[in-house]
């Protein structure tokens, strides 16, 4: 049974409290050990990161599913909403047409909602999503299609996003690479990019996507 994210963090404090008081001690040496334990600690941190009290949602791709077709009629729903208007510029969608990992027709997965509980970078997410997650970054296509089969999942006045490398996603004007977010008030629903050289805040949410076998 895979340890939860509170009996992680409770073995890092641990580890770190019985280092303590071995460098006190004398039986370790500082210096050799702070390249060890790093890592630890800063895994330890992003673990702490999250809130992920929301239990995963498991789904199938209907087998007749075609993620481009799906996709393109996503964007001719929400071009014209409240989304920033340079967003949608053709260049911008066909970025989002070649994501990381596409979603499947026939397969199984998981989503899972998981709420930022402090300022994060992006890098950090992806590493959080990947090495403690087993996540697989879907990108805009992915999160076009899960809000449409499970649009309720999606908490109310959050914006969500789901991330993918920074060389499958465009830029804005000003060279920012651009993280597609949904965002939901009330009954309005946008579509956008948020800054993937910025930083996720209290609130944000992450769309964290998982293969099921």
């Amino acid at each position: 049974m895979e340890d939860t994210k509170e009996t992680k963090v409770g073995k890092y404090s641990s580890f770190m409290q019985d280092v303590w008081k071995r460098i006190m001690n004398g039986s370790i040496d500082p210096e050799k050990v702070m390249d060890a334990i790093k890592p630890l600690l800063r895994e330890g941190l992003l673990i702490s990161n999250f809130d992920d009290h929301r239990d995963p949602v498991s789904f199938m791709v209907p087998e007749d599913h075609d993620p481009d077709f799906h996709f393109k009629n996503f964007c001719d729903k929400y071009r014209h909403g409240p989304s920033t208007l340079r967003f949608w510029e053709e260049s911008y969608i066909q970025m989002f047409m070649n994501p990381s990992h596409e979603l499947q027709p026939g397969k199984k997965y998981s989503v899972q909602f998981l709420r930022v509980l402090r300022s994060i970078s992006s890098e950090d997410c992806i590493k959080f999503l990947s090495e403690e997650m087993s996540a697989i970054l879907v990108g805009a296509k992915g999160l076009a299609f899960i809000q449409g089969i499970h649009p309720k999942e999606f908490p109310g006045d959050r914006c969500c996003v789901s991330f993918d490398k920074n060389d499958r996603l465009p830029k804005d004007p000003k060279g920012f690479h651009q993280i597609p977010k949904i965002c939901r008030h009330d009954s309005q629903l946008s579509f956008s990019g948020k800054d993937f050289e910025g930083h996720l805040f209290p609130g944000d949410v992450v769309v964290c996507f998982k293969e099921q076998k």
